[in-house]
């Protein structure tokens, strides 16, 4: 009998499989071989959501997709295999359809059986579509509920979803529902955004910002370092804190005027033709917009009408089905609308909408004199503040390309272009960063030897990680099968794991081990603030000058681990390399680590 960690993939708008290709290969490249623990990995790339069905909306997208999980996992467990783990990675649409998915799973009971580890999404509208101030952007705001129906309707937050009139994706943010809490049983929530080019999802609803610092980069001074190994992600950026004189324009028809117009790329890859034929193009575009505009209008109220009209048919094959989230969320709500009345109407009490969470994440920003535009609605705010009260990690990615950057974060269809093999950095970053096992990853920065280095005999949960060039590992002994998080947890003592690995550095953490044994060292761990250390004590209690020293990055997961009790001590002292004796001290001392 194998075990399985499912990873499924979700594919954006109009999607198809076929557009998660260089997801799915990456990560059986980069995860080919089992976790530490011995569980595969197997890749569900959903295929029931696909094309015209992606305009029936969230929930439908979700609800099949949520079937095929289900009907996969029966199917594993009839040739006597089964999920123990699961994931899910959502682009665009997917990342929406995804969070709804994991409502429904946890609804019926999945996660009884299965732990939760991955939630990624890349480039998804969190919160819908924000409406920026120009004409563009104000039709297709107006357009998009009518021509795109349910899905339309939803992206733009028009729809009425539940019994008291809230769009979905209010509910889907709600800290009260169960799509907020499913997410936050992921020992992993990243997602990623593009900050520059995405005219599609942009950058505020993909990042769930308030702001956005990115609008004017062009033109704000703004500083962005790439990460040397996944370029185009984001390493840091910083904004000045007195926005740059304007560049003056040049004149029209002047000569920098037409090197800029000869660079600037208005038309997609599939237009953008080769001299003559460019010319041609050119010469036909006031006869092929009105004639393209008028095909494209017609192919989308088309698309929209069946899809309203399959949604009428689900709705009524389904309209005695209580099972549906709808259905249950309706019911729970009737029960606490007089509850919520009596809230609003209580004028000492505040909406905690009202506080804008601080900011998080890799950036040093100074305050300049322009702000960024308001491009969000109240709702949206809103939505914005209760997700980011989930631990979410964002990575943001720079691709300052000519076009729009929507398909390239993910390298969509490479074999037709080129230019989309500039997102496989992110793809590269994203499955490096996927948790397999449950003691997830720590990455240091500025690692640094004390004056003597650890003998080779000492315990295993406190040697250095540092390799012979003085190089310190992906995973050093601080975790690991054999790393002191793991003899943590499994000593039942997740509230120090909590402390020890705290990425904010709010907490201050000591731990000493007194070992029972004539063949290992006490030994100490300290941290203060990102600053965690790792040495030896003599025989008189004071700490001997050999050990080493970590600056915390980044913690993957944030650690919620409950109490877990091991076999035995005896099972515990060979993974450890000690004796039972030893283990047992090990129990009797980590009382001091409070």
């Amino acid at each position: 009998m194998s075990s399985y960690h499912l990873l499924v993939l979700v594919h954006g708008m109009w999607g198809n499989p076929s557009h998660m290709a260089e997801l799915k290969r990456i990560m059986l490249e980069t995860r080919a071989r089992p976790s530490a623990e011995g569980i595969e990995m197997r890749l569900l790339v959903a295929e029931t959501n696909q094309e015209a069905s992606t305009y029936d909306g969230i929930d439908w997208g979700g609800e099949r997709v949520a079937q095929e999980v289900l009907d996969e996992v029966e199917k594993l467990q009839r040739d006597g295999d089964k999920v123990v783990r699961f994931s899910i990675t959502g682009y665009s649409l997917g990342g929406l359809v995804s969070r709804y998915v994991v409502g429904i799973l946890n609804r019926r009971g999945f996660f009884e059986d299965v732990t939760p580890f991955n939630f990624n999404t890349i480039a998804t509208p969190h919160v819908g579509l924000p409406t920026y101030p120009s004409f563009v952007s104000t039709l297709f705001s107006t357009l998009g509920p009518r021509l795109l129906s349910r899905t339309g309707e939803q992206f733009y937050c028009v729809d009425k979803w539940s019994s008291t009139g809230r769009p979905l994706l209010d509910i889907m943010a709600d800290p009260d529902q169960i799509f907020h809490k499913s997410l936050a049983a992921f020992k992993s929530i990243r997602i990623y955004a593009n900050s520059v080019n995405d005219r599609t999802v942009p950058y505020v609803t993909a990042a769930i910002e308030l702001e956005d610092n990115f609008l004017d980069h062009a033109t704000n001074g703004i500083e962005i370092e790439l990460h040397e190994e996944y370029n185009p992600i984001i390493k840091s950026y910083s904004l000045p804190a007195v926005s740059p004189a304007p560049t003056p324009k040049p004149a029209i028809l002047s000569r920098q005027w037409l090197k800029d117009k000869k660079e600037r790329t208005y038309l997609p890859p599939f237009l953008q033709f080769r001299f003559p034929f460019n010319l041609v193009f050119y010469a036909l575009l006031p006869i092929l917009i009105p004639i393209g505009a008028s095909l494209i209008i017609v192919r989308l109220s088309l698309a929209s009408r069946s899809s309203r009209a399959r949604i009428r048919l689900l709705e009524k094959e389904n309209e005695s089905n209580g099972e549906r989230l709808i259905h249950l969320l309706s019911d729970l709500e009737r029960q606490v609308e007089d509850a919520v009345v009596d809230i609003i109407d209580d004028p000492g009490i505040t909406s905690s909408s009202e506080n804008i969470l601080p900011e998080k994440g890799k950036r040093k920003t100074k305050r300049g004199s322009s702000e960024p535009k308001a491009i969000l609605t109240p709702l949206q705010q809103k939505l914005v503040r209760a997700l980011n009260t989930l631990p979410i990690k964002k990575e943001l990615v720079y691709l300052n390309i000519g076009h729009n950057s929507h398909a390239t974060i993910i390298s969509r269809d490479v074999k037709r272009f080129e230019m989309h093999r500039l997102g496989q950095g992110v793809i590269k970053h994203w499955a490096d960063s996927f948790v397999l096992d449950m003691y997830g990853v720590v990455r240091f920065e500025d690692t640094e030897l004390l004056p003597a280095s650890s003998p080779e005999d000492c315990p295993k949960i406190i040697k250095s990680g540092i390799d012979e060039e003085g190089q310190h590992h992906l995973s050093p002994a601080i975790t690991g099968p054999s790393g002191i998080a793991m003899l943590l947890y499994r000593l039942g003592r997740p509230e120090l794991l909590e402390r020890l690995f705290d990425v904010e550095g709010t907490h201050d953490f000591d731990f000493s081990m007194h070992i029972d044994s004539k063949y290992f060292q006490d030994s100490y761990v300290r941290r203060r603030g990102r600053r965690v250390e790792i040495g030896f004590m003599d025989e008189y209690g004071e700490e001997a000058n050999h050990g080493v020293r970590y600056l915390i990055e980044d913690f993957i997961p944030p650690y919620k681990i409950g109490a877990w009790k091991p076999v035995s001590t005896s099972d515990l002292g060979s993974s450890w390399g000690g004796s039972e004796a030893w283990v047992r001290a090990q129990g009797e001392a980590v009382a001091k680590g409070i």
